[in-house]
């Protein structure tokens, strides 16, 4: 199985619910989820660490229920940059992705 997952509970808002989010997940809860309905973990990585300032911005503070057009083309035009880097970031990705299967 494969397991994609809005990550970091702090930065559930508005653009979570806009999406349809019920709720992010620390690391440590999706193994415990995982492990407690007996599935066992092969990978797991976070994703898109450059769009957690963002997110917590327009999400948290701004309560935006969506990001600009503008924003989200400037955010692809420089994608190759921000992949290039993102292992220099200390915050946790927007993301989980866990690949699992069962025992």
């Amino acid at each position: 199985m494969v397991v994609l997952t809005p990550q970091s509970p702090a930065l559930y808002g508005s653009l979570d619910r806009t999406l349809g989010h019920r709720r992010r997940f620390s690391r440590t809860e999706l193994q415990a989820l995982l492990d407690k309905h007996g599935f066992a973990i092969k990978r797991i990585y976070q994703l898109n660490k450059i769009g957690t300032p963002g997110w917590w911005l327009y999400g948290k503070v701004l309560r935006r229920k969506h990001i600009g057009k503008l924003m989200l083309k400037i955010f692809d035009k420089t994608v190759w940059f921000w992949r290039w880097v993102e292992g220099l970031m200390p915050w946790p990705g927007l993301s989980l992705v866990v690949v699992a299967n069962k025992e």
